[in-house]
């Protein structure tokens, strides 16, 4: 399984003006070698970003728009990036579908001829660490994990525009983040030290995905993935989900080992991560003031109000119509 240099520095350019693109609409300024700004009157803080020799693309982002930001970014391009999602949410609208980039959570993008509207809430701080892979580079990585060589990426997007895959943050991966934060906001680093540290992240968040190792006790590596996709799912169609037996057909895998195994890989049941999803897309709602508790209610899911407001209370320690009183 050799990589293919010619298709690597295409992927690689690709990426490139991928990035290039979207750091366009952030309304940003440059403020050193690969630090960039928020202007002052759109808000505080701003990104580092570094690209390595292989085309690696390492960014850390840290910054609070002063009110509700919307950027639109388009691109014709493949990628794969792997996302930390430390502080703040972004709201995406993509394949004509919502979804939500959560905060605490990290998770495998796959994208392609994507037109993608992202949102962000006003005064609250965001701090995420991504790293942009070029698609030659993942179908190398992926190969070399799975033991086959194939388009992974073509068969992971099959015919969609997008693909978010949940991953697992373990300790050894945070302290390889860190590492790589502390070195993309320095002005002098050893550029090899960094893209070593990029590489051991990339495998071991590769290995999770597709090798052998730590694999949930009785689960595959090709069911974890399923489950991946069962879970991208509910958190894009929380309000009016699939049932359990539906959702089961829809990824190919028993209702049994859909129940079991999404306990093992995420930590509650299918309807534990609805509840919670719909729990926080509603004090969003109501936090920003953008629905009163009856249209927080309806939309995400509830139809009865009297239910919705005791699942709220059960879940923040407040009623609905109590959230601008204490948060």
């Amino acid at each position: 399984m050799q990589p293919d240099f010619s298709a690597a520095s295409r992927c690689s350019e690709s990426l490139q003006m991928i990035y290039d693109a979207y750091f366009a609409t952030l309304n940003i300024q440059k403020s050193g070698s690969n630090a960039y700004m928020l202007a002052p009157s759109a808000g505080e803080g701003g990104f580092h970003r570094l690209r390595t020799f292989s085309g690696l693309q390492i960014c850390y982002s840290d910054y609070q728009y002063h009110r509700r930001f919307t950027n639109r970014f388009q691109s014709k391009e493949s990628m794969v990036e792997i996302q930390f999602n430390f502080s703040g949410e972004r709201h995406i609208h993509i394949s004509g579908k919502d979804r939500t980039l959560d905060r605490g959570t990290s998770a495998l993008l796959l994208m392609e001829d994507i037109d993608v509207r992202f949102t962000l809430p006003n005064q609250e701080r965001h701090q995420s660490f991504s790293l942009g892979v070029p698609v030659s580079l993942f179908n190398f990585a992926v190969a070399q994990a799975a033991g086959r060589e194939e388009n992974h990426f073509r068969k992971l997007l099959d015919v969609s525009e997008f693909q978010k895959i949940h991953l697992s943050f373990r300790s050894p991966e945070q302290e390889l983040v860190k590492r790589l934060i502390h070195d993309v906001c320095q002005p002098m680093r050893s550029m090899l030290l960094v893209e070593g540290t990029a590489y051991e992240l990339l495998d071991r968040m590769i290995q999770q995905l597709f090798g052998h190792e730590s694999l949930p006790e009785g689960l595959s590596a090709a069911d974890v993935r399923k489950l991946s996709l069962a879970h991208g799912i509910l958190e894009s169609r929380y309000a009016s989900p699939p049932s359990l037996l539906e959702l089961a057909k829809e990824i190919g895998l028993n209702d049994y080992k859909l129940k079991l195994g999404f306990k093992q890989c995420y930590g509650t049941t299918v309807f534990g991560f609805i509840r919670k999803v719909r729990m926080e897309r509603a004090m969003e709602l109501l936090h920003n003031g953008e629905a009163n508790v009856t249209e927080a209610a309806l939309t995400v899911g509830y139809r009865n109000v009297s239910a919705f407001s005791q699942t709220f209370r059960q879940t923040y320690g407040v009623s609905p119509s109590e959230v601008k009183k204490y948060y």
